[in-house]
């Protein structure tokens, strides 16, 4: 039998919800380092929880998981090698395996291609970032598949796009390196009939050979190319990756007792604040209003108070909130905006309307009814259902929508930067989905070895294994997308009921 409690607090929540939209976090960002440091307690938490979401941290941890002997292709910008992240410390090498420009700085998709054996980045970042999201690895920062080795292809200049011509030498140099994994690059100069059809072709013999090749799943890369006058992957074995968002956000928190799941978010005006109370009563600013009006004094002792509004004469309410918080009482639990402690003697909690009630309706069902305050709550929450990623979603009602094979995520990815080498930046767009995912299949190859894997296959273990993403159709509430293919990579998954069937 359900206990009464339990039944009382889950009407509550049916009626005032646990979600309310709520600022509750205030974060600052710690340099070159893929760390958020939390302005309210002074502690640092991880700014990567994706991997969790995506079960690489596990893969790294528990199996060791690495990408070892696995080569990654990068059909890009070129890459900054003076980069720290790229380099092998034991041995002191670089884990550049290949590199070769076949464009130079002067390229602009048509004319003034210039090759030379050195593919490194004078003019963007581009490549870095996404070389740095598959394989780099720091004290600091470790990318998805940080023992990997990459091959660095450099099919643009600094003036514009890319050709077919250009990326077929460059695919079928990767080939001849027996390439792992290939990312593909958008092409915005298509060339004439002969030039595609001789790309198309080493398309395919590179996954005869083997290389499983990833696109983004945009518009110019999966729709006719008469329509968007780029070259279409569409009906070629290269698997296609849309972006996801995952709704994390830096939260503080105390819960319930006897319900620790339920969290009860917070914000707060005060720095480094100490709130490992334990659990602790509950006390409205209303009761002693109420006491006070009667002269009779409150224990207060090992609670905090409940203030959700301000009478008429707000002085008399600071008055006595001062007279009790120099009693004993612990900190404030608040849903008013403009609250301000100059001292912040005691603790100041901000939470919103919707959790307020809930801990009213608390009192009210019992005046012995606890929070518990954990210093340690404070981390990464999901908030939510993950969702597709905007750049996926259709412009209008009719307009054709490419359908991914496997979404991955694509916003605020922690990533190497240039001209510095231990410069660090977020990386966001369809080319983080595919770096991300092209690390992931690192992994996925090195756990299958010797055994050889196709495309077919790959699609099968991460389609089959992904979690479930939602679409936002309207205001109101959100269903299962029609463009999110099977959902969000988990590798872990995969990789786990594809050794074990």
């Amino acid at each position: 039998m359900r206990h009464p409690f339990i039944a009382a607090l889950l009407c509550l929540l049916v009626a005032h919800g646990t979600a309310a939209e709520f600022a509750n976090y205030q974060i600052a960002n710690a340099p070159k380092s893929p760390i958020y440091v939390s302005q309210i307690t002074g502690k640092s938490f991880s700014m990567m929880p994706y991997y969790h979401a995506t079960g690489i941290d596990s893969l790294h941890k528990r199996y060791e998981y690495g990408g070892a002997g696995v080569t990654i292709a990068i059909l890009d910008h070129g890459i900054d090698y003076k980069q720290y992240a790229f380099a092998d410390t034991a041995t002191q090498t670089r884990r550049i395996a290949f590199e070769h420009d076949f464009v130079g700085d002067q390229f602009d998709g048509v004319r003034h291609r210039r090759e030379s054996r050195t593919a490194y980045a004078r003019c963007n970042d581009h490549g870095t970032n996404m070389a740095g999201i598959m394989a780099a690895k720091t004290k600091t920062f470790v990318g998805i598949a940080p023992q990997a080795r990459l091959g660095i292809y450099r099919v643009f200049g600094c003036l514009g796009p890319t050709s077919t011509s250009v990326v077929r030498d460059a695919l079928r140099m990767a080939t001849l390196h027996r390439a792992d994994i290939i990312t593909m690059p958008e092409i915005g100069v298509l060339g004439d009939a002969h030039e595609q059809s001789q790309l198309q072709q080493e398309i395919v013999d590179a996954a005869k050979a083997g290389a499983i090749m990833v696109a983004a799943a945009t518009s110019n890369n999966y729709l006719a190319s008469q329509q968007t006058l780029h070259f279409s992957y569409a009906r070629l074995p290269v698997l296609s990756v849309g972006g996801a968002l995952l709704p994390y956000r830096m939260s503080h928190w105390f819960s319930v007792a006897g319900a620790p799941l339920v969290r009860i978010r917070f914000t707060s005006p005060c720095s480094a604040m100490d709130y490992s109370f334990g659990a602790v009563g509950i006390v409205p600013l209303d009761a002693l209003r109420v006491s006070d009006a009667s002269r009779i004094d409150v224990d207060v002792s090992n609670t905090v108070i409940l203030v959700t509004d301000r009478q008429s004469n707000g002085d008399d309410d600071d008055r006595l909130l001062q007279r009790y918080l120099n009693k004993g009482a612990l900190g404030i639990v608040t849903t008013l905006p403009d609250w301000r402690e100059q001292s912040c003697s005691k603790a100041i909690f901000k939470i919103s309307h919707a959790d307020a009630e809930l801990i009213n309706g608390l009192c009210k069902l019992s005046p012995r009814h606890r929070l518990v305050f954990n210093g340690e709550h404070g981390n990464f929450d999901e908030g939510g259902q993950i969702l597709v990623d905007t750049m996926d979603k259709p412009r209008s009602y009719g307009t054709p929508v490419v359908k991914p094979d496997i979404l991955a995520p694509s916003r605020n990815i922690f990533t190497t930067g240039i001209d510095d080498a231990e410069r660090y930046v977020r990386f966001s767009g369809p080319s983080a989905a595919v770096a991300y995912m092209a690390g992931a299949l690192a992994l996925y190859k090195r756990a299958k070895r010797p055994q050889a894997i196709n495309l077919a296959q790959i699609k099968n273990a991460f389609r089959s294994t992904a979690t479930p993403v939602y679409y936002a159709m309207s205001s109101n509430g959100r269903m299962t997308a029609r463009y999110t293919a099977a959902g969000l990579l988990h590798v872990e998954s995969a990789i786990y009921n594809s050794i074990h069937k």
